[in-house]
């Protein structure tokens, strides 16, 4: 099975993970404040041996069954158990493997999924006809690639491969109401290439001379920036900075170089940078630097409403599924 093209087809799943999930109950326990009426209380869980149709996460009055649960575990877990070695997927950091990791991520994907579907109802939300239809097609040309031990052992079915896709896209228009940006727009914005020394109070001073010491010696290296750094074993990234980023100290910096300039040790929050101006205020400049404002802006505004919002739901989750 190609684990890329899962992901492809599944996109959306990513612009939900990393939010946190508050309320996530075992299968006896009730979120704190449940007894508010304005909290939706969560359906009961299964536990034991489950079934197909066993219910073993509930959102509000919303359940998910262990065949749901299963197939959503094909779909995110099998790209990651391909990519990696069974040694590293079971390799414990902190007290957590991979596999411990990977099932925390997968209950909050579903829990968050089904909390903005049941919220699209009430912001007017909803799939067209065509879209339905679209989603209901690339669900099935995914069923029809998947081997059939695959399906047997993770009780995958078309039924529930068309809801998967179709609340996934729903998710994804809840997203961008609720990330919706109302920001300006940025005037001013440059590509840069950087290499960076973070510090510590305790090595602040040895950071700095060791970025002064590479600021010198690029300063009379004949070839380029990214080259040098190469050459002397430093990471360097490109980004673009700009006059709406909250820290503008980069911004300001590069704002007075001329192109191939350089300047530096420059000192952040917690690091020194040395850096240097590839292009500054050109069209391709400044509508990249705008869609990249536009979407950590979108981010934080959504979380910022999903954190509100997922308060009206109590969650359940089977122990039988966490402990499995």
């Amino acid at each position: 099975m190609n684990g890329k093209r899962i992901i492809r087809r599944l996109l959306p799943l990513c612009l939900i993970l990393g939010v946190g999930v508050s309320g996530l109950t075992g299968c006896h326990g009730r979120k704190n404040g449940s007894g508010d009426p304005k909290v939706q209380k969560a359906h009961a869980v299964d536990r034991g041996k489950l079934k197909d149709k066993s219910v073993v996460i509930s959102v509000g009055d919303t359940t998910v069954t262990y065949a749901e649960y299963l197939t959503y575990q094909w779909l995110l877990q099998t790209p990651l158990k391909t990519a990696y070695p069974d040694a590293l997927w079971n390799y414990e950091f902190q007290g957590k493997s991979m596999d411990q990791e990977s099932l925390e991520e997968l209950l909050k994907t579903i829990i968050q999924i089904k909390i903005l579907v049941k919220e699209s109802d009430g912001n007017n939300v909803s799939l067209g006809v065509d879209e339905i239809k679209d989603m209901d097609h690339k669900a099935d040309e995914l069923y029809a690639s998947i081997p059939e031990d695959e399906v047997k052992n993770y009780k995958i079915s078309k039924e529930l491969l068309h809801r998967i896709y179709e609340e996934n896209n729903l998710a994804v228009k809840m997203y961008e109401v609720w990330g919706k940006d109302v920001g300006g727009e940025g005037t001013e914005a440059e590509k840069i290439q950087k290499v960076t020394w973070e510090f510590t109070p305790e090595d602040k001073e040895e950071k700095y001379n060791e970025a002064k010491a590479w600021a010198d010696g690029r300063a009379s290296y004949a070839g380029n920036f990214m080259s040098y750094a190469a050459q002397t074993g430093k990471l360097a990234k490109e980004e673009y900075v700009g006059d709406l980023d909250k820290d503008e100290t980069l911004h300001k910096e590069a704002l007075l170089l001329e192109k191939g300039g350089m300047a530096g040790p420059v000192e952040t929050e917690d690091a020194y940078v040395v850096l240097s101006l590839v292009d500054k205020n050109s069209k391709a400049v400044l509508e990249t630097y705008q869609s990249q404002i536009l979407s950590i802006r979108q981010r934080e505004n959504f979380v910022t409403v999903y954190e509100i919002r997922a308060q009206k739901y109590e969650v359940k989750v089977s122990h039988s599924l966490v402990q499995k």
